[in-house]
């Protein structure tokens, strides 16, 4: 989560940028319920690695990778890394 409250104000932005509740209750629920319900299916960066991974698309934030670990009976969100040019690529969309 400290990756999370880096990258996005608690306010959001005066550009127009989520805020940190914005991504909690949207790409990360997401990532928490995916993880506690598959996190045996989900996939894997290297065969036999503990660490499972699940990408979320959304119309309010680019692509982002969650990393997720077994912890006794649970899941637990251990990393996030975001596609730093997932906005740089819909501008070559022709619907723009």
């Amino acid at each position: 989560m400290a990756k999370a409250r880096n990258r996005w104000a608690v306010e959001g932005s005066i550009e127009g940028e989520p805020s940190l509740a914005h991504f909690e209750r949207g790409p990360l629920t997401a990532a928490r319920e995916y993880f506690s319900r598959y996190f045996d299916q989900a996939l894997m960066e290297v065969e036999g690695s503990p660490v499972r991974y699940y990408m979320t698309v959304s119309t309010f934030f680019p692509v982002l990778g969650f990393f997720a670990i077994r912890v006794a009976d649970h899941s637990e969100i251990i990393d996030l890394l975001e596609d730093d040019n997932y906005w740089d690529s819909l501008g070559d969309d022709p619907d723009d």
